[in-house]
């Protein structure tokens, strides 16, 4: 037994029923497994370079006032539920601000751009949408 699962074990004796043992036991499972090792590559600190700009929209700039919030939350969840779409596509940043909405963020193909851009011209109108994906291949 390697020391690290010794001191989870120690750990949910000592402090049983606990969220945060559940927390460790579960990252220790995951990492173990190799379950994590799949997952994709988080960082696309490249892409997100662009947002220093003040004339580039960012997710701080959302909308506050009820209809904004609304608008956005339909098109993300519609976006989500569509499970053919990659990591990057569910994660497309979703700005909305006076009725005008803003799509940024990478994804993997033309055909997940244009999914996204449907769904969100859909909800929000044609011309309310501000494409601004990029397409970035593996």
């Amino acid at each position: 037994m390697t020391l690290s699962k010794k001191i989870a074990i120690a750990f949910l004796l000592v402090i049983p029923n606990t969220q945060a043992a559940q927390v460790h036991v579960a990252a220790k499972t995951q990492s173990e497994s190799g379950f994590d090792s799949a997952a994709p590559h988080a960082d696309n600190s490249a892409i997100n370079d662009r947002d220093k700009y003040t004339h580039e929209f960012t997710a701080d700039q959302q909308g506050r006032n009820r209809s904004d919030t609304e608008l956005t939350r339909q098109i993300r969840r519609e976006i989500t539920r569509e499970k053919d779409l990659s990591f990057y596509a569910h994660n497309v940043k979703i700005i909305t601000m006076n009725g005008k909405v803003t799509l940024k963020g990478p994804v993997r193909s033309l055909k997940e751009e244009k999914i996204i851009v449907k769904k969100a011209q859909q909800i929000a109108g044609a011309n309310q949408v501000l494409n601004e994906i990029d397409v970035v291949t593996k």
